[in-house]
């Protein structure tokens, strides 16, 4: 277990210093045929190396998925990436979101919505095809949040007061 946490402390901070160095660039999904000077011709290296940084960083969920600040890190790249990434970021979604998702907890799969959100915003008709196809993951995702958050919420109130036993306001509005 010790080795496993070393490996997504490692992971995370590659992740982290990957999302740095991204914020100098914009959208190198459309500038190959630019050039140069424009950041186009010389752009395809660190479009390449943002898009084999970013198979890597989705590759590494599957064995420290449970690990959150994976999970984060690969959260705050897959935003880095709508910008610098754009539309060649879709084609990472479909396979990672299930393995995302399979871990994530509330806030994580609230910002996977705001990251599909912010490519829908960004791309818009160019998404329509894929983001069909990630939208049941997506709400499965957070329909089984939702059943864990009952299942806590109905296990604390059964365990506050005795069955059948009256409630005051402030005990049933979780005041008391």
């Amino acid at each position: 277990e010790v080795f496993f946490a070393a490996r997504a402390a490692a992971a995370a901070h590659a992740m982290a210093v990957v999302g740095v160095v991204s914020k100098g660039f914009s959208n190198l999904s459309t500038s190959a045929s630019k050039p140069f000077a424009e950041g186009g011709a010389g752009s395809s290296v660190p479009r390449d190396s943002f898009f084999r940084a970013m198979s890597l960083s989705l590759s590494a969920i599957r064995p420290l998925g449970r690990y959150a600040e994976v999970r984060q890190k690969v959260l705050m790249l897959l935003h880095r990436m709508a910008d610098t990434l754009a539309e060649q970021l879709v084609t990472f979604l479909q396979p990672a979101l299930p393995q995302l998702l399979s871990y994530c907890d509330a806030k994580e799969v609230s910002e996977v919505v705001t990251l599909l959100n912010q490519l829908v915003l960004k791309l818009k008709a160019k998404l329509q095809g894929p983001i069909s196809l990630l939208v049941p993951q997506l709400t499965a995702a957070i329909f089984a949040l939702v059943a864990q958050l009952d299942a806590a919420l109905a296990a604390s109130s059964s365990a506050d007061s005795p069955a059948g036993a009256p409630q005051s306001d402030d005990a049933r509005e979780g005041r008391g």
